[in-house]
């Protein structure tokens, strides 16, 4: 058995709205290599979405990616080694719906990330260039395979038979029993598992791993969820607390 540790990125590693991983942490994940600990990112980021990520923290070198919210999972050489689509049917009625109702919606696919249509608002397009500094093409979705979706809507019936998470005028659909934590149970021979994350989609992870960390700046159920809370993004709180446990 091999220990491992989990980062969510956005509010996590990564702070906003600086767009940087702080030295101290970067510090932190050198630290647990040397130690010989199995590190992976598990983000709802998508491949594309990590583009302009900090270069100190990709090269790392991480053993694996989970992404797409656990739908994706990436080696070190950042290859596609196994990933769970949204069923087309639910796709193409998200596609459906979303067109009839002018509403914005972004897929993540095999072959890239996409505004599927063009009723793309002011806040969501900022959104998106405020977290990952991206400017998404408009591409109508045609039969690609789809990991992760995001809408501008809060009605879960439109996915009822997915996994999703609610946020402020938007959510994420993922398959079915999709999410983080299913993920990391894809990689076998890891323990303990230790895994740090901020939002309401970590929580998952965070009640299940043997120990769940919770930055200052965390959810409140993220912070429920947790075993221990360690300092925000902004006062490096992954790094206290990597140098108090790897003592």
């Amino acid at each position: 058995m091999k220990p491992a540790c989990f980062f969510d990125v956005d509010g996590t590693l990564y702070a906003h709205p600086f767009h940087e991983v702080s030295q101290e942490t970067i510090g932190a994940l050198h630290a647990l290599k040397d130690h010989e600990y199995f590190l992976a990112l598990n983000t709802s980021r998508s491949k594309e979405e990590l583009a302009h990520v900090p270069s100190s923290l990709m090269n790392i070198g991480f053993d694996a990616y989970i992404l797409d919210g656990g739908a994706s999972i990436y080696d070190q050489s950042m290859h596609l080694r196994s990933a769970t689509p949204i069923d087309d049917q639910i796709v193409s009625s998200i596609a459906t719906y979303c067109e009839k109702q002018q509403i914005c919606w972004r897929y993540s696919s095999v072959s890239g990330s996409y505004w599927g249509n063009s009723y793309i608002t002011s806040y969501m397009k900022e959104a998106y260039w405020q977290l990952y500094f991206l400017r998404m093409d408009v591409k109508p979705w045609n039969g690609e395979t789809v990991f992760n979706i995001m809408m501008e809507s809060n009605d879960r019936s439109l996915a009822s038979d997915c996994t999703i998470t609610l946020f402020p005028g938007c959510m994420e659909i993922r398959a079915k029993q999709t999410d983080k934590w299913t993920g990391i149970q894809q990689l076998s021979s890891l323990s303990p598992i230790l895994c740090f994350g901020d939002g309401d989609n970590d929580v998952c992870m965070l009640e299940k791993a043997d120990i769940g960390i919770a930055m200052a700046n965390a959810s409140l159920a993220c912070k429920q969820a947790a075993d221990v809370i360690c300092g925000s993004v902004h006062e490096s709180g992954i790094a206290t607390f990597v140098k108090e446990y790897l003592k």
